[in-house]
C-alpha cells in the first residue's frame, strides 16, 4: 500500500508542476503573478522567496524565485505616466529530478488616471526550460500485481530530457490610493504562456503548456491613529483543468515610527507586524506572519493541509519564506 501512496503522490507532484507556481504569501505578490506589478508601488522592489512542501510524503517539492523591478528616470516623472522595467527568475524541482526554470524581462507602463489612481500594463518576455529524468520515475508497468517493483523495466522511451522554449504573457492592474499614497483598492488580471510552449519529451506527443490565467484583488482598510490597517486579498488561478482560489486577510499593526518626514515616508520607515489567515479552497488553511522594518520586509507562511492529502502528510503542507527590499518613490522622500 505504501508504494501505491508513493506513486499517487508522484502523480500529484507532476499535477502541481503543471499548474505553475504556487505561493502562500499572497500579500506580497510579485510580477510572477502579474508583470504590471513591476515598479508599481515603489522606485525599486526586489524580492526572493523559497517554498518547500510535501516533505512528509517522501517527494519534497522545492521552489525558488527572485524578482526585481524599478521605474525608469524616477526624478523626471512624466505627469501622465511612468515606464518601468524588471526581471524574474523562477525554479522548481521535485525529488524525481524533474525541474522547471524560467527567466523573464517585464517592461511596464503606469498610466496616471487621477492624482490617486493609475492603470498599469505590463508584459513578460523570456525563457522557460524543463528537464525530466525518467530513470527516477515510478510507472504503472512496474507494479507486478502485488506491489511496486523498481527492478522491472518501465518500457517508457523519451527522445529528449530537456525542453527549451520562448514564453510570453501580459497583465493589467488598476490601483486606487488614499491621500497619503497607501493603496486602498487594487485589482489585476494577467495571462501567461500565451504562445503555448511545448512540454512533451516524446516525439509521439505534442503537449503544450496551457495558458495560466490569474486574477487578484486587494482592499486595505486603515484604522486607529497610528496608520495600522487590515488588508483583504483574493487570488485566483486557472490553468486548463486546474483551479486555485486563495483568500483571506492580514492585520498590519504599526509599532513604531520616525518623525520629521511625510506620512508616507514615516510609514515606509516604521516597524510593522502583520498577522494573517488565508484559505486555499479545498487544499489548505494558511497562517501568515510578516515584519516590515524600514525598507525591509520578511514574510512567513505555513500551510495546514485540509484536502485528502492530510491522511499521508499529517496535515503538514508547505512552508514559505519571502524577503523583500523596496525604495519608496522620490515624491515620498521629501520632508514635510
Amino acid at each position: 500500500m505504501k508504494y501505491l501512496i508513493y506513486i499517487a503522490i508522484c502523480i500529484l507532484g507532476r499535477m502541481a508542476s503543471a499548474q505553475d507556481l504556487h505561493s502562500s504569501n499572497i500579500q506580497y505578490l510579485t510580477q510572477l503573478y502579474n508583470p504590471a506589478l513591476t515598479g508599481l508601488n515603489n522606485e525599486l522592489d526586489a524580492a526572493i522567496a523559497y517554498r518547500t512542501q510535501w516533505r512528509k510524503v517522501g517527494v519534497p517539492y522545492n521552489a525558488y524565485s527572485a524578482t526585481v523591478g524599478s521605474v525608469l528616470a524616477p526624478y523626471k516623472r512624466n505627469r501622465k505616466g511612468q515606464f518601468a522595467i524588471g526581471g524574474s527568475l523562477y525554479s522548481e524541482q521535485t525529488a524525481l529530478n524533474s525541474s522547471v526554470t524560467s527567466f523573464t524581462v517585464t517592461p511596464t507602463y503606469h498610466l496616471k488616471l487621477t492624482d490617486n489612481s493609475n492603470l498599469s500594463l505590463g508584459f513578460n518576455i523570456g525563457y522557460i526550460g524543463m528537464t525530466f529524468n525518467e530513470q527516477n520515475g515510478s510507472w504503472e508497468s512496474q507494479h507486478n500485481g502485488l506491489l511496486y517493483d523498481e527492478a522491472v523495466l518501465s518500457g517508457e522511451v523519451f527522445e529528449t530530457s530537456v525542453q527549451h522554449n520562448f514564453d510570453i504573457g501580459s497583465g493589467l492592474i488598476y490601483t486606487l490610493k488614499n491621500s497619503w499614497d497607501m493603496k486602498i483598492i487594487q485589482i489585476g488580471g494577467s495571462v501567461f504562456h500565451l504562445n503555448r510552449p511545448t512540454i512533451s519529451f516524446s516525439s509521439i506527443g505534442d503537449s503544450k503548456l496551457p495558458i495560466r490565467k490569474v486574477g487578484f484583488a486587494s482592499v486595505s482598510i486603515p484604522f486607529g491613529d497610528s496608520y495600522s490597517y487590515i488588508e483583504m486579498t483574493g487570488l485566483y488561478q486557472n490553468q486548463e483543468y486546474f483551479n486555485s482560489l486563495t483568500y483571506g486577510a492580514m492585520v498590519k499593526l504599526k509599532l513604531m515610527e520616525k518623525a520629521k518626514f511625510t506620512i508616507v515616508n514615516s510609514r515606509q520607515n516604521s516597524l510593522y507586524l502583520g498577522i494573517g489567515a488565508y484559505l486555499r479552497n479545498k487544499d489548505a488553511f494558511i497562517l501568515n506572519l510578516s515584519v516590515q522594518k524600514s525598507n525591509w520586509k520578511l514574510g512567513f507562511a505555513y500551510d495546514i493541509t485540509t484536502s485528502k492529502l492530510k491522511e499521508v502528510n499529517n496535515r503538514q503542507g508547505a512552508t514559505e519564506l519571502q524577503f523583500w527590499y523596496s525604495i519608496p518613490s522620490f515624491k515620498n522622500k521629501r520632508k514635510s
